[in-house]
């Protein structure tokens, strides 16, 4: 009876983080694409990425931060030499 309960826990605080995870990378991908104005999207993206160490840990809020550059490189948002 306890490894179900145990088990179910574990599960429940994998989709908590997997939704954190993913609703933290939804918001530094999609404000920036929508708020063109560096001044405003800067500090709300750094927020997100602070809260992504404080909720996710380090390793996962390094994934979080890599995550948007890459899509934006990806889409030619950001500029290159």
């Amino acid at each position: 009876m306890k490894v179900k309960i145990k088990t179910k826990i574990l599960s429940n605080l994998k989709i908590d983080l997997l939704f954190k995870f993913f609703t933290l990378l939804a918001f530094s991908v999609f404000i920036p694409a929508i708020i063109h104005v560096q001044i405003i999207t800067g500090p709300i993206v750094n927020a997100l990425f602070f809260l992504a160490i404080i909720w996710l840990g380090f390793s996962n809020a390094f994934l979080l931060a890599f995550l948007p550059s890459l899509i934006a490189l990806s889409f030619g948002l950001l500029p290159f030499m």
